[in-house]
């Protein structure tokens, strides 16, 4: 059986996209279809010194019927300003010292190979990977293959393209976008993990008189509980939840 995750490249995203990440085979990235403004195309969540959620990322601003493999971007200066937020946010965490300096090694090499958005995004992603001693998925982008605009019949197609037999998605909004029942009738199961609500609760050290925060980047639980508590977390066995049983 090999498992695939099919996802848009997110910027720094938070653990629940890497815990997917760790049972795929493949992973392959949603490159071509249309950017989304306010999603997490081009920023991610963390903690401001009070503890409150802060958005940081890149200004990309609404480029109007672009797909995101046409978005360039090469600001360094931006990256300054997101690694200033991760020492004002995080300087107190526990593991912020023995983490930061790669943390900034990785977003500061993000541009080496690329100034468009997808590549730098996903650089990022393997860079992490790398950090915590993850192992890889294939990765495939989506724009390698026909471009097809119905979202179903897109991930029917990449599946069949690439010799995968089973999706794992992040969420029962999978349910609700897709033709789950057209996928399992191509002989593609479909499975969910639902992360969100089955989030890991670690220390947070800004957050201990507001509660746990969930769906922060992953670097928010990288400098609170290390990179071997991180790796816990993530190697602990999905709960996964069949499409079918929910249609």
């Amino acid at each position: 059986m090999s498992k695939t995750v099919i996802h848009q490249p997110y910027f720094l995203p938070w653990i629940g996209y890497f815990s997917k990440l760790v049972y795929a085979d493949k992973f392959i990235v949603l490159d071509n279809v249309n950017y989304s403004a306010r999603h997490y195309l081009d920023r991610t969540q963390i903690v401001n010194t009070d503890g409150k959620l802060k958005w940081v990322g890149f200004p990309i601003g609404e480029p109007l019927k672009k797909k995101i493999n046409e978005i360039h971007f090469s600001d360094k200066d931006v990256i300054k300003k997101i690694i200033q937020n991760l020492h004002s946010s995080y300087s107190k965490a526990r593991f912020f010292k023995e983490n930061i300096t790669q943390i900034e090694t990785i977003l500061e090499n993000c541009f080496d190979n690329s100034n468009l958005l997808s590549q730098i995004n996903i650089k990022i992603v393997i860079e992490l990977m790398n950090l915590l001693e993850l192992e890889l998925p294939q990765i495939i982008f989506s724009s390698q293959f026909l471009e097809i605009d119905n979202a179903t019949d897109r991930i029917i197609m990449l599946c069949k393209e690439n010799q995968c037999d089973t999706i794992i998605a992040g969420s029962i909004i999978g349910i609700q976008i897709h033709n789950v029942q057209k996928i399992i009738n191509n002989g593609i199961s479909f499975l969910f993990q639902d992360y969100y609500n089955n989030h890991p609760v670690y220390y947070q050290t800004r957050r201990t008189r507001l509660g746990f925060a969930k769906g922060l980047s992953i670097v928010d639980c990288i400098f609170n509980v290390g990179i071997e508590k991180t790796k816990i977390l993530l190697r602990q066995e999905p709960i996964l939840y069949k499409a079918n049983n929910h249609l």
